[in-house]
């Protein structure tokens, strides 16, 4: 049985050329099977990276051709290169809008997406009439392909379609028969009036799409929601009209359809408060079913929007709070939401039955889930007055499991839970007397613990010497949290245990103003010294000030924000919990065109070689004794002719700039650009350094060296660590060997390389990067060959 051909393997490389002679031979063109082969291997080729556009020429004349397939391919070619090529691309301009005339209607309406595809500048004069043809084709692809291909010609050139009637031919195709045809015109009117507000549209557009919106796809239905949702009805009955035909769209399989339903029915009711909580409790089926029977991404985001609908419609979730209980298979993202929504259900009613489901999750193997049940359990006690003796009683038994984040997140939901009630701090503080003396805690909960001696230290026997071993460790403590708190707790127990906490105090505030590495700990305790210095009993006054009971903390009551994002429904914000402004930045087309010129240029840099490689002159065929020898320390020679039968080929021209002395550079030159440059001799970069600046770093050096055959690891590293180039990684992968290597100038600039060398070649290819001057890569470079000089092959290369 034949293998199906293999294209994206390493050693299909290089083959250009040879495609470009394929193209061009009068018996490939002549045999349409073999040439779509070709032409897939030059797709193939651009999907790897390797840069196909030297035959832009031959891809056009493959274009006439009555195969679809191959068609397909070509144009797809075209469009990609007719950017870089715009010299040639008039010859793909003249074939596509040759097809666009052409009696298929799969072949038309393929020409002219491709021919709005070119991305051409002043491209409109040869786009304008393909396109206003294809509008009154009679074919409903071509006419669908021609309304995207005005919203493309807007992109490119704006003004040039503003001074047409194209704007109103695409309102009068909103009767089209085809309703795709009526999908993509709504979505270019989008795209050409957003600068005016979208689409416009009036109550007979709106009943009319309404009346066929069944016939529409599910994506084409999705664009008339969304254009539904921006319309306000002229009273309730219309709304609740409206609503009615929308009803069995909130059944439908596709989940876009259901929320693009949701999304209309809320934007209608929003200036109706009780139709508005009504319209959420018939919503709230449909969300049900899509959180728990569809993928794990999809309840993801349906969660989402519940949390906002929970905020919105308090209490009408609440009978269906098991809904949200964590199963076993759930990711912690998904067990995340359903935290955050099981906690806002909460009510007096039910509240014990979930502090028993959160009490189970407190052992979950994943930390976070653990971390965020015991937050919720306090957060359930400073919401419901009456869960709070079950929270306490839950919270101090967590302590007996002996886990740290267990224990540091049980103690910071009892010290939130005392701001709220702190008359039962009397209860508490017993059981944290374990707590108190060993602080084997986590920063986080070692601050509530000290918080907590601070604020009640009057009524703890032994409180000031719970602090005493803290002030002695001071300044081995790393936490700026810690320190702090340590700070506060010492002055609040200082007015209230002043004999016991003078010297101790003393003591702290000195440690804590010598040490200047930690600048806001040494703020406070210059603020705490100056206000003893001015006046103790204003001191006092200061520090220990009556305690303002917490009736609900800051983060869950930022209304403004939540309205902003309930006004993005059913959008990216909803999953972000943040408006658009916060993630999406809206560029004008000039800032685009700006951006891709210089990414392009950046492009070209990269891949300018290092070095120019002169032709050699034909004297140069012979070995020479007497000629100078090259950086790598063999001499100079003209390269092999090529061989017969496509052996040995440079079919990719990879040899045509690579990074190595030409035959016109002396080595004295290479030698002295080496000896003037030197490297640190111990360099120190760990791996996420490595990791870190790789993608950052600009480009210094695309070098090309020629090793002996089969050259050993061991050996390779031994050479170029002997350079103070030290190796972060290496390895064998099939018939390649990889390394990464970093090194330091005594400056502490920075050279970072990726190593790949070919083992039955020995030829080696060198991606090196730097933060250094470029003055300075040419010596890095020279360096690192004569490194690898006792390695290279005892044959010219050039």
């Amino acid at each position: 049985m034949s293998q199906p051909p293999q294209f994206f393997v390493d050693h299909k490389r290089g083959e250009v050329n040879e495609l470009k002679a394929l193209l061009s031979n009068p018996k490939i063109t002549k045999d349409s099977a073999k040439k779509r082969e070709v032409i897939k291997k030059v797709i193939a080729y651009m999907t790897l990276g390797i840069d196909v556009s030297r035959i832009f020429s031959e891809m056009v004349m493959a274009a006439s051709t009555k195969d679809l397939v191959q068609k397909k391919m070509v144009y797809h070619y075209l469009c990609s290169y007719a950017g870089s090529k715009s010299d040639l691309a008039i010859l793909a301009i003249n074939t596509l809008q040759k097809d666009c005339r052409d009696e298929d209607p799969m072949v038309r309406g393929l020409a002219l997406r491709s021919l709005c595809s070119l991305r051409l500048k002043n491209s409109a004069e040869y786009v304008l009439l393909p396109i206003r043809k294809g509008l009154n084709d009679q074919s409903a692809y071509v006419r669908k392909t021609a309304v995207a291909g005005c919203a493309k010609l807007h992109r490119e050139d704006p003004v040039a379609l503003r001074n047409t009637d194209l704007v109103d031919v695409l309102y009068n195709l909103l009767k089209d028969s085809d309703t795709a045809v009526i999908a993509n015109v709504i979505n270019s009117l989008n795209q050409i009036l957003d600068s005016e507000g979208g689409m416009v549209f009036n109550q007979q557009i709106v009943m009319y799409l309404l009346n066929r919106i069944k016939e529409f796809n599910e994506w084409g239905q999705c664009s008339v929601l969304a254009l539904l949702a921006k319309y306000q009805p002229t009273d309730q009955q219309q709304m609740f009209d409206i609503m009615n035909l929308l009803t069995d769209r909130l059944q439908h399989s596709n989940s876009a359809v259901v929320m693009g339903t949701t999304k209309v029915f809320l934007n209608f009711t929003v200036q109706y408060p009780e139709v508005h909580a009504q319209v959420v409790d018939r919503l709230k089926p449909p969300l049900l079913t899509l959180m728990g029977g569809g993928t794990v991404e999809l309840a993801y985001v349906v969660l989402s929007h519940v949390v906002v609908l929970v905020d919105r419609s308090p209490g009408v979730f609440d009978s269906d709070y098991k809904h949200f209980f964590c199963r076993f298979n759930d990711p912690s993202c998904v067990k995340n939401l359903k935290l955050q929504v099981v906690t806002k259900l909460a009510n007096p009613h039910n509240y014990s039955e979930i502090l028993q489901e959160l009490a189970e999750y407190v052992t979950d193997p994943d930390i976070e889930i653990a971390r965020s049940s015991i937050k919720w359990i306090g957060g359930i006690s400073v919401k419901i007055d009456s869960a709070v003796d079950e929270a306490i009683e839950l919270l101090l038994s967590f302590l007996d499991l002996n886990t740290d984040y267990v224990s540091a997140e049980a103690i910071i939901a009892i010290k939130d839970l005392l701001r709220k009630y702190p008359e039962r701090y009397e209860e508490v503080l017993p059981a944290l007397d374990k707590c108190m003396r060993n602080f084997d805690l986590e920063s986080d909960g070692k601050v509530a613990c000290i918080w907590m001696i601070g604020e009640y230290g009057d009524t703890i026997d032994d409180a000031p010497y719970l602090l005493e071993p803290l002030i002695d460790a001071f300044e081995e403590e790393a936490s700026h949290a810690v320190r702090q708190e340590i700070l506060s707790s010492c002055m609040k127990l200082f007015f209230k245990r002043p004999p016991e906490m003078k010297a101790m105090l003393g003591r702290l505030l000195k440690a804590a103003i010598e040490d200047t590495t930690k600048v806001d700990v040494r703020d406070r305790a210059l603020l705490y010294y100056r206000l003893l210095q001015a006046d103790v009993h204003e001191c006092a006054r200061v520090v220990n000030c009556p305690k303002v009971i917490v009736e609900a903390f800051v983060e869950s009551t930022d209304t403004e924000m939540k309205e902003k994002i309930f006004r993005e429904f059913n959008s990216l914000s909803v999953v972000y919990s943040l408006p658009s402004s916060s993630f999406v930045k809206i560029r004008s087309r000039e800032e685009e065109e700006e951006e891709r010129e210089a990414y392009e240029a950046e492009l070209a840099r990269a891949n300018q070689p290092d070095y120019e490689v002169e032709p050699a002159s034909p004297a140069a065929a012979e070995p020479d004794p007497s000629s100078a020898p090259d950086a790598l320390g063999q001499q100079q020679q003209q390269p092999p002719q090529q061989q017969q039968g496509g052996q040995d080929v440079d079919l990719l021209d990879m040899f045509s700039n690579v990074g190595v002395s030409s035959p016109a550079q002396p080595a004295a030159a290479a030698a002295a650009a080496a000896a003037a440059f030197s490297l640190a001799p111990n360099p120190v970069v760990d791996a996420p350094t490595f990791q870190g600046n790789w993608p950052t770093l600009p480009v210094a050096g695309n070098v090309n060296i020629q090793l002996a055959p089969n050259p050993a690891e061991k050996a390779v590293e031994q050479a170029v660590n002997a350079a103070h180039i030290m190796t972060m990684a290496s390895g064998t992968q099939g018939p390649m060997m990889k390394f990464y290597f970093y090194a330091r100038t005594p400056a502490n600039g920075l050279f970072l390389v990726e190593a790949n060398i070919t083992i039955a070649t020995g030829a080696a290819n060198l991606i090196i990067k730097s933060d250094t001057p470029a003055d300075q890569h040419n010596g890095f470079v020279e360096l690192f060959k004569q490194a690898l000089a006792p390695l290279c092959h005892q044959q010219p290369l050039f």
